[in-house]
Formats: structure tokens, C-alpha cells, sequence
């Protein structure tokens, strides 16, 4: 169909005046009444027909059959692959085809896409297959194309820190580096760090060299990325120094009965108590 036909010649014998057709040739085609030739070009599809041509003189006249069908043509329907990120919008889909018949399209894997119409839902990560179904029409048989539709996972957005963390009292500490997915633009913690730590406002890096001891403790780091606020815990604890370098004024001798002059220490470090053995006299 929608092409020219090899003309149909006749074979007959004896002097032929005219000839006639029954019934009418399909839409597109005819035949010549002096040669009896069929062509032309047919443009409706029918179903196979057994035609009667007869071809006479001023004698009389002889009749043949001949078996004509006009067949709907193939479509040429394509659809195209494509890759999407978990969170995209819905978006519509087009099949392109030499047919005009209604399209219709479907998703293998409703936990990857769904689809109404011709607009495609994201529902999940993985791949589906997309089938675009074409209904006949005068010209073209039904027809169908696919397209493979992947959709991979949503980058990570967020801060996390490496936690808890334990430090030491006047020991500077390893740049505490936060995990960052996105663009960080401003940082911001609470309550405020251990004295002699500090956050950077631009990077979100902790650093300094704790002063005080300071018990374990979390504190919130608030991040803007990509224009949202996110957050992140940190734990730090900052232990005190063991005492060092204890020592008294020794050896000493006292007579009974007599106050002493006080013996004090000398130690480096923060004490909280003191212990002696044996028992003092």
C-alpha cells in the first residue's frame, strides 16, 4: 500500500476490443479498458478479492479471475532510552512513527516509573522498560517500540563528622574535617566548643588546642548546603593532664612536741587530691 504496483498485464489470444473489471478494483488502483492493464498505486488496505476481468470483441467475449490484496504497511515507531535521577519531576515521553494511530505507553517496573498519559513518574531506583503501543490505522498494522528508562540514586546532601572524639588538655588537636555532599556556603555549632577549639564559619572545620577539661558532650553543627540548612552531631571530650613532677623539700626532722613548718608540694597539673603512704608519725 502507498506504492506503485508492477503492472498487471493479461495474456490472452485473439483480437481484444475492450476490456472491463468486477467488482472495482481497490481505492488506487485501475484498469486500462483498451489494454487491460491493472496499476496505479492503492491506498486502502483490503482483504484478498478474486476479481473477474472480461475482455471481448465484436464476437464475443472471455472472462479470467485474478486475486488481488492490499496489505497495511509496517510502521516505523521508535522510542528513546534515557537516564533519570531519583527525584527529578515527572516528565512526558514522545514516540516518533510514520503511522497515525493512537499511541499508548506502559512501564514494566511500577517500582522504578509509572506512567499516565504520556507523563512518566519516578518512583524508585532501577530500570524499566518503557513500551510505547501503536493502534493500526488506515494505512500502517499496529506496531511497538521500547526504550530503556534507568534512574539512578540522588547524590547525597548532608554533613556528618567522624564521632565521638577524646583530647587532651594543651594538646593541639588533628583538624576535625567534616563530610560534606553538596555546596556548603556557612557553619554554625551549638553549644559553644571546649575553650581553645573554634569552628570555621566558611569550611566547618574544628580545630585548636583545648585549655580546660570539658566532659563528653554533643554539640550541633548547623550547615547551610545548597541553600537548605542540614545538620550533624560531634562529640567531644577533653580530658585533664595527669599531674607531673611532684616532689617535697626532703629529707626532713622534726623533735616531738614542736609544730612543723608546713611542708607544701610542688606539681605541675591540675590535682584534685592527695593521698600518703604509710600513715605520716
Amino acid at each position: 500500500m502507498l506504492s506503485a504496483i508492477a503492472a498487471l498485464s493479461p495474456t490472452v489470444s485473439g483480437t481484444v476490443t475492450g476490456y472491463s473489471i468486477s467488482p472495482a478494483l481497490p481505492a488506487g488502483l485501475s484498469m486500462s479498458a483498451a489494454t487491460g492493464v491493472i496499476s496505479g498505486t492503492p491506498t486502502q488496505a483490503t482483504a484478498v478479492i478474486i476479481y473477474t476481468v472480461t475482455a471481448s470483441n465484436t464476437v464475443g467475449s472471455i472472462s479470467a479471475t485474478v486475486s488481488i490484496a492490499v496489505n497495511k504497511l509496517t510502521p516505523t515507531i521508535s522510542l528513546s532510552s534515557l537516564t533519570k535521577t531519583m527525584g527529578d519531576p515527572a516528565f512526558g515521553i514522545a514516540a516518533v512513527s510514520n503511522s497515525t494511530g493512537t499511541i499508548s505507553y506502559s512501564s514494566s517496573n511500577a517500582s522504578v516509573a509509572t506512567i499516565s498519559g504520556n507523563q512518566v513518574s519516578l518512583t524508585g531506583v532501577g530500570v524499566t522498560t518503557l513500551t510505547a503501543s501503536q493502534a493500526a490505522d488506515n494505512h500502517y498494522l499496529a506496531g511497538s517500540a521500547t526504550a530503556i528508562l534507568t534512574v539512578n540514586a540522588a547524590a547525597w546532601v548532608g554533613i556528618s563528622y567522624p564521632s565521638p572524639n577524646v583530647y587532651t588538655v594543651n594538646s593541639s588537636i588533628s583538624p576535625l574535617v567534616p563530610t560534606i555532599g553538596g555546596t556548603a556556603t556557612a557553619f554554625v555549632i551549638s553549644p559553644a566548643l571546649p575553650a581553645g577549639l573554634s569552628i570555621s564559619n566558611t569550611t566547618g572545620i574544628i580545630t585548636g588546642t583545648p585549655t580546660q577539661p570539658s566532659v563528653a558532650k554533643d554539640y550541633t553543627v548547623n550547615a547551610t548546603i545548597n541553600g537548605s540548612s542540614y545538620t550533624a552531631l560531634v562529640n567531644i571530650t577533653v580530658n585533664d593532664l595527669a599531674p607531673t613532677g611532684l616532689s617535697y623539700p626532703s629529707p626532713n626532722v622534726y623533735p616531738v612536741l614542736s609544730a612543723i613548718a608546713a611542708l607544701s608540694p610542688t606539681v605541675r597539673g591540675t590535682v584534685t587530691g592527695y593521698s600518703i603512704s604509710p600513715a605520716l608519725p
